[in-house]
């Protein structure tokens, strides 16, 4: 399941209460380069407000081949799809303990794809410890839940001494369940019952083939995590990989074929550095052990900000992220309920193009076919964006 917008700004001082204490250098392993996106748009798309009834509680949206797949809260029908024509095709995933039922149906940060053999898939997190493969094609031709396979997994041990690693995102890697890349930021050491921050990258095949993918140098170079927080997503036929972090102008690229990984970030944009000495300067100012609650203050009332980045689409030749970090969603009046801006990217992190949407979106969908952006705000609003202006 993606988070909104509204989820990390409401979240964004806990997270910084969270991690006081916590020291960050330079001290990255990869490599950086700065790329100009900012403040670029010259066009605004207008959205239309889809009148079709939806599903009710809808928490993510997909686009694949020719269906329109929801994932939802409601426990009778986890997983709805429609066609791009917004026909509705059926209800899936009810909740409950047989074969092709599902405790819970969260997706893996969106992702949705097709086989070889045409048939369109969702790997969904069902409940605790398990990744099901629920195949959409199937369902829709039998009238009910078909789920194509399955995988326990575990809380993984990161090939240490220290102990277990908290996981937070999986991406499903070569259309196949048992490979996977996961994303750590933090691990519990048991030999002094603390959690550590330790930001990785987990890439395991069911060769049994670990490789580990560590930004910074050491544990003590760890970047916060709450500058280190964003959704992962996948090249559609690719093991490429593109993580924004939400609450700074970085964006990550993992090319895990090539074995290689590289950062950009806007040019002349804070470093990590800077944006994490912003936070402890703050920290500095408020006497927590008086109860001082300046900070949160701060945060979330006082100041609202905008996370950078937010929800991604993917095609073959290109990506897409909504973004308010520049002057038309910060000068918005109401910051929590501005319209970002959409920034295009190739899979390098080359910028091509952006353009302003004017209805606030959280979660976003594009069917490239019919050039249409789909885009979720709240739980049940939906817009249609025609891009083909742009292309």
């Amino acid at each position: 399941m993606r988070n909104s917008p509204l989820f990390v700004w409401l979240s964004l001082g806990l997270s910084l209460l969270s991690s006081c204490g916590n020291k960050e250098t330079d001290g990255l392993t990869i490599p950086v380069r700065e790329v100009d996106f900012t403040n670029k748009s010259q066009v605004t798309i207008k959205g239309v407000e889809v009148d079709t009834e939806l599903p009710m509680g809808i928490t993510d949206i997909m686009v694949c081949d020719s269906f329109l797949v929801f994932s939802t809260m409601n426990p009778a029908a986890q997983v709805s799809v429609y066609s791009t024509g917004l026909e509705k095709l059926g209800d899936f995933c009810t909740q409950g303990r047989a074969r092709n039922e599902c405790l819970s149906a969260q997706t893996l940060n969106g992702q949705i794809f097709k086989t070889d053999d045409g048939h369109v898939m969702v790997p969904l997190n069902d409940a605790h410890r398990m990744i099901r493969l629920m195949d959409v094609t199937q369902s829709v031709k039998n009238g009910y839940t078909v789920m194509s396979g399955q995988r326990n997994y575990s809380t993984s041990v990161l090939g240490n001494d220290f102990g277990m690693g908290d996981n937070f995102f999986y991406i499903v890697l070569d259309n196949d369940i048992n490979n996977t890349l996961e994303f750590y930021e933090s691990y519990y050491d048991f030999r002094t019952n603390e959690r550590m921050n330790s930001i990785e990258y987990c890439e395991r095949h069911d060769t049994g083939e670990v490789r580990r993918i560590k930004p910074f140098e050491s544990i003590e170079n760890v970047a916060d995590p709450t500058l280190w927080y964003g959704l992962m997503t996948k090249h559609p036929s690719r093991n490429l990989v593109v993580q924004p972090l939400r609450e700074t102008d970085y964006m990550l690229f993992l090319d895990l074929d090539g074995k290689k990984t590289h950062l950009i970030h806007q040019t002349g944009s804070p470093t990590l550095t800077k944006l994490k000495a912003d936070i402890d300067e703050v920290f500095e100012s408020v006497d927590l052990g008086s109860g001082d609650l300046g900070l949160i203050e701060l945060v979330s009332v006082d100041k609202p900000k905008p996370p950078h980045f937010g929800d991604v689409a993917a095609t073959e030749s290109f990506f897409m992220v909504l973004y308010w970090g520049g002057d038309y969603s910060l000068n918005a009046p109401d910051p929590l309920t501005a319209a970002p801006e959409l920034l295009l990217f190739d899979w390098s992190g080359k910028f091509l193009k952006s353009v302003k949407l004017d209805k606030f979106v959280g979660n976003i969908a594009f069917d490239e076919a019919e050039k249409i952006l789909y885009g979720l705000s709240g739980r049940e609003l939906l817009y249609k964006f025609d891009l083909s202006p742009i292309f």
